[in-house]
C-alpha cells in the first residue's frame, strides 16, 4: 500500500510561509535602516566639508543648519569651536513593518571635522 504525503507537505508549507515572509520583511527593514544611515552620514560629512571650506563666514552655522534640515529628520546640533566643527544627529527612523518589528529605530551619529596641514580631517566619534 502506497501512502500519500501531499497533505502533510501542504500543512508544513502553510505553517512556514508566514515565517518566511517575516524574515524577508525584517531583511527589508534593516536594509532601509542601513540606507538611511548612510544617507545621513554622507549629508553630515558634506556639511562639515562645506563648513570647513567657509569657516570664516559669519553665517556658516545657519547655512550648515539649513543643509542638515533639508536632508535629515530629527535633532541636529552643530558646534563650532576654534575652527573645529562637530555635528551630532539623533533621529528615529520609522519601521515599515511596525506590526511585527519595532516602531522606530534610533540613529545616533556624531562627526567632527577640522583642518590640519591644509587637509580636511573628518572623524566619526
Amino acid at each position: 500500500m502506497k501512502l500519500n504525503n501531499h497533505g502533510q507537505t501542504l500543512v508544513i508549507f502553510v505553517l512556514l510561509i508566514p515565517l518566511f515572509f517575516m524574515v524577508v520583511g525584517y531583511v527589508i527593514e534593516l536594509g532601509q535602516l542601513h540606507v538611511t544611515r548612510i544617507k545621513y552620514e554622507q549629508t553630515i560629512t558634506e556639511t562639515i566639508k562645506y563648513g570647513l571650506k567657509h569657516i570664516d563666514d559669519e553665517q556658516i552655522q545657519t547655512k550648515m543648519q539649513k543643509m542638515l534640515d533639508v536632508n535629515i529628520k530629527g535633532e541636529k546640533k552643530i558646534t563650532i569651536n576654534d575652527k573645529n566643527i562637530t555635528i551630532k544627529v539623533t533621529s528615529n527612523v520609522k519601521g515599515m513593518f511596525k506590526v511585527f518589528f519595532k516602531d522606530a529605530y534610533e540613529i545616533d551619529l556624531t562627526y567632527s571635522g577640522y583642518i590640519k596641514d591644509g587637509k580636511q580631517i573628518i572623524k566619526k566619534n
